[in-house]
């Protein structure tokens, strides 16, 4: 029996409609997500183990009847589905292994893969591109994440994800020091990148609401920067403070995620 097949075809079916029944490795993915079990028992030698949530956790809370699980999960199914739809068969093919990454991501960076399909999903529907590949190789030989096709003249830009984790005891609602801590995460990146010249970085900031909203009041203010470099994009979900089981997910430009919000923003 696969535990995990069965489990995320109930819980995530929308990822079946993408990888289909064929060709994906749902035993590998099995072997390592029990391998990651055992180095957990073994570590926690039967003290309880504080750990980094996965997908499987999320999974485990959501049984549990865990609002907040619930919610992020409802994203995360929210974000496959669209996918489902705007993806191509063939495209759907290329992004299988951003998909199985996902899977067998066993720490927190599994939000980074999130990330990386919430980026691609926002540009396909956006009806202006295709996806060519995924880990293509740029003029230098290093790797980028995307490589996609703009329908209106078939020009072709190199697209890299930085995923950043927001710490919130190091948020500050200061501006110099925002554009310093964007400084210190994108300028390494874009330099060992940029050789191409039709490539942009996409930042993913992930954080608590308070955390968000600071940056997009930034984003509100001010333009991005640096070259090559996108505004930042970011996940938020809203509530209905009379209905908790009821909730809005958005993702995108950082700047705009807080306008005409008139719901609860999830605590």
């Amino acid at each position: 029996m696969n535990r995990v097949k069965d489990n995320i075809r109930f819980y995530l079916p929308a990822i079946n409609d993408i990888v289909g029944d064929t060709d994906f490795g749902w035993g590998r993915v099995e072997k390592l997500f029990s391998d990651e079990l055992k180095k957990r028992t073994v570590k926690a030698n039967g003290a309880t183990l504080m750990i980094e949530a996965t997908i499987y956790d999320i999974i485990i809370e959501v049984k549990k009847q865990n609002l907040q699980a619930m919610r992020l999960l409802s994203f995360f199914q929210r974000l496959l589905e669209e996918l489902s739809i705007n993806l191509t068969s063939e495209e759907k093919k290329i992004i299988k292994k951003n998909i199985r990454d996902l899977l067998t991501s066993f720490d927190l960076k599994f939000l980074n893969y999130v990330g990386e399909l919430a980026v691609i999903n926002n540009l396909i529907k956006s009806k202006n591109y295709r996806l060519e590949y995924v880990e293509t190789k740029m003029v230098s030989g290093k790797s980028i994440d995307y490589r996609i096709k703009k329908l209106e003249n078939g020009k072709l830009y190199l697209v890299e994800v930085l995923n950043i984790h927001l710490n919130s005891d190091k948020v500050e609602n200061d501006e110099e020091k925002i554009k310093t801590f964007l400084n210190h995460r994108l300028a390494h990146k874009i330099e060992s990148k940029k050789s191409d010249k039709n490539f942009f970085l996409i930042p993913v900031l992930w954080g608590g609401w308070q955390d968000i909203k600071i940056y997009s009041n930034y984003f509100k203010k001010n333009k991005m920067h640096l070259a090559n470099v996108l505004e930042p994009v970011a996940y938020v979900s809203f509530t209905d403070p009379k209905d908790k089981t009821f909730y809005i997910h958005r993702f995108g430009n950082v700047s705009n995620l807080f306008d005409s919000a008139c719901l609860m923003v999830e605590e």
